[in-house]
């Protein structure tokens, strides 16, 4: 997960569907995305991915 806002922080032990979210990506999507549509493949190749 990531994303979230400053004041979300206290959701760790508190949740409060106001202010908390979260975010949840498929990292074989992520990883397609930056391959197909971006052109990343310099980061790709820097983060040693094996498949």
């Amino acid at each position: 997960m990531f994303d979230g806002v400053y004041e979300s922080i206290i959701g760790d032990w508190d949740y409060d569907t106001k202010l908390n979210r979260s975010i949840h990506v498929d990292v074989s999507y992520m990883l397609w995305v930056m391959e197909h549509i971006d052109g990343a493949t310099n980061l790709i190749e820097e983060m040693d991915i094996v498949e």
